[in-house]
């Protein structure tokens, strides 16, 4: 009993203040009204044209206010979603032309290499085929052999063949790279018997029908056997 006693007197006090500041809203508020009720009866016309010509403005200034904010958020939105289009459709055609784009690649090299007595040079011819799925256009070719391990015998670029003609999917090319250093036929043997002894490098550049451009590399070594295996670098398609 004594707590519920005392939980009464504490709350009295703000029983007492909540109805005493309700009752001066109340009144405030009432008192206001009438006011302005007795203010509009005073009104001359021309107060009261005044008065409604001025909140009309105001409520013209809210709407043209709130109709700019709107106006300007669709605008951005509409900007973000244009972008996001955009960059929607960059990728489709991106995802579509490396589907679509031309992949050349090393097909076969002739079992071995050849030595030309009139000129006393190394030469090997190799396969290139269009594995993609459109033609490779305008495509160089830059091929060199070397001879001997660590290149004692040095092998040099020979000149960029270039391909007048497209290469369409599924074709197969062949073209010759030959050693501008002249070695002798005992040389040649030597190297021919020789593991990683007579390598040839090759590198295709070429693009496709929107212009963007590719390389592939190749690099193929003889082995003692009379078998070829890729080189450990410069095999790739980019």
């Amino acid at each position: 009993m004594a707590d519920t006693d005392e939980r009464r007197d504490t709350d009295a006090p703000v029983k007492q203040f909540i109805e005493k500041w309700w009752a001066w809203l109340t009144g405030y508020v009432k008192r206001k009204m009438q006011e302005r009720a007795a203010k509009k009866k005073q009104e001359t016309p021309s107060d009261r044209a005044a008065r409604i010509t001025a909140t009309a403005t105001v409520w013209m200034a809210i709407f043209t206010f709130a109709l700019v904010l709107v106006t300007v958020g669709t605008l951005v939105n509409l900007k973000i979603q244009l972008r996001e289009m955009r960059d929607a459709t960059r990728l489709t055609m991106d995802n579509f032309r490396q589907v679509q784009r031309p992949y050349l690649w090393h097909a076969k090299s002739d079992a071995l290499p050849v030595y030309t007595q009139p000129g006393q040079q190394v030469a090997w011819n190799f396969h290139i085929v269009n594995f993609g799925s459109s033609p490779a256009q305008h495509l160089v070719i830059n091929s060199y052999i070397t001879l001997g391990v660590g290149d004692p015998i040095p092998g040099f670029y020979n000149s960029p063949n270039k391909e007048a003609a497209p290469l369409p999917p599924g074709e197969d090319r062949y073209f010759t790279s030959g050693s501008d250093t002249k070695i002798t036929e005992k040389e040649f043997n030597r190297l021919l018997f020789e593991t990683n002894s007579i390598e040839l490098h090759a590198t295709i550049s070429y693009s496709d029908r929107y212009g963007a451009n590719y390389t592939t590399g190749v690099c193929i070594r003889h082995l003692a056997t009379g078998a070829t295996a890729y080189c450990e670098n410069g095999n790739y398609i980019k």
